[in-house]
């Protein structure tokens, strides 16, 4: 949910503020970025603006908010369309990968400001790690049931399997910050992530499933 203080019904001004904000933090980031700057662009009073937003700080945990919306709607969709678990779980890795590249190619994070802002946005991280974990245990469970995956605790794993996500990226990222990233170093993730993916579906798959297919999925990687 969107941190505003009233919108009304003047939704698509707030989707115009949202984005103005998006592109003003991109380009200066947190610390110089006014919300003189910010209403101005959407031909806003300032006074007007703090109608939506208390600050700069609320301003830029909606953008984020936002930002983590588009994401889990998108992710909503495309998993509905996947048939089976192991399909899912391979989708949800790669939308998420797709998310990470183009939250920081638009410069919405700059890791002085981040620190700078943590204490206003770690409740809505917290939030979004949350949302993710239970999908990640929605398609466990749905796999457990099919009798695709053997899975003790779902809500674990899934945090498991998040947590490892997690590191493999901060493994390339090490002593960079994000904006320092290469597309050599966004593949990078990429290909130890979805080698990951691979390991974690044999690990997960029933032994009623045929040793060829595990053979075949182990040569592939």
């Amino acid at each position: 949910m969107v941190s505003i203080s009233h919108a009304g019904d003047n939704t698509e001004k707030l989707q115009q503020i949202l984005i103005e904000a998006r592109k003003c933090f991109g380009l200066h980031g947190f610390e110089h970025t006014t919300m003189k700057e910010i209403a101005s662009g959407v031909f806003l009073s300032k006074s007007s603006l703090y109608y939506y937003f208390p600050d700069k700080e609320s301003l830029f945990k909606g953008v984020i908010e936002a930002e983590q919306e588009e994401f889990f709607n998108q992710m909503i969709k495309r998993l509905e369309e996947m048939a089976t678990a192991e399909l899912m779980l391979n989708e949800f890795v790669r939308i998420r990968h797709e998310h990470f590249k183009k939250f920081i190619n638009l410069s919405i994070f700059r890791f002085a400001d981040f620190h700078k802002i943590k204490p206003h946005v770690k409740e809505t991280f917290t939030r979004f790690k949350e949302r993710e974990i239970g999908m990640i245990e929605t398609i466990l469970v749905k796999g457990k049931n099919s009798g695709t995956f053997i899975c003790k605790d779902p809500a674990v794993t899934a945090a498991l399997f998040l947590d490892i996500l997690h590191g493999l990226r901060m493994v390339v990222m090490q002593h960079r910050d994000y904006h320092e990233l290469s597309q050599e170093d966004y593949n990078l993730i990429e290909e130890k992530h979805l080698s990951f993916i691979r390991l974690f579906i044999i690990g997960l798959k029933n032994n009623s499933y045929e040793h060829s297919d595990q053979k075949q999925t182990i040569k592939s990687l």
